[in-house]
């Protein structure tokens, strides 16, 4: 999926729906790069990240190191802020109802039709990442050297 994603014409960002992407973070364990194919979803001007447990490997290194670097991105590395709470379940909302794939919505403990009440609960479990530019000049995920 991430040779098919990259070699793929870059889809555009809309708003309330999401643009295939390869993220490329730093394993947390190796340093490594580590490359994964993502729906972005985009929502009030704003880009996501979204996974339905916070065990997914690509979670666990977002955790650790904070930034990725998005295919695609001219800006650069983004940096990754883990979101909760009713931003959080706005994101899911969206992201479950625009992605048409059973494996990954049925992984949520809840649908795209269920209020945010419902689903706010979940998110201390669940990972959703905004991704923002990243400030300075220190050390990235990215590194130019491995072919995205």
């Amino acid at each position: 999926m991430i040779e098919k994603i990259l070699h793929m014409p870059l889809q555009p960002y809309r708003e309330a729906a999401y643009a295939l992407r390869v993220i490329q973070t730093r394993g947390r364990h190796t340093g490594q790069p580590r490359r994964t194919p993502i729906a972005v979803v985009q929502l009030s001007g704003e880009h996501y990240l979204v996974a339905p447990n916070r065990q997914r490997q690509w979670v666990k290194n977002l955790l650790a190191s904070g930034e990725c670097h998005v295919h695609g991105e001219e800006r650069g590395p983004s940096r990754t802020l883990l979101v909760e709470g009713e931003e959080a379940a706005r994101v899911i909302r969206t992201y479950l109802s625009v992605l048409d794939l059973p494996f990954a919505t049925e992984a949520f403990p809840f649908g795209a039709g269920d209020s945010l009440e419902t689903i706010v609960p979940h998110t201390v479990r669940t990972a959703v990442f905004r991704l923002e530019p990243a400030e300075g000049t220190g050390e990235t995920a990215f590194d130019p050297a491995v072919e995205v």
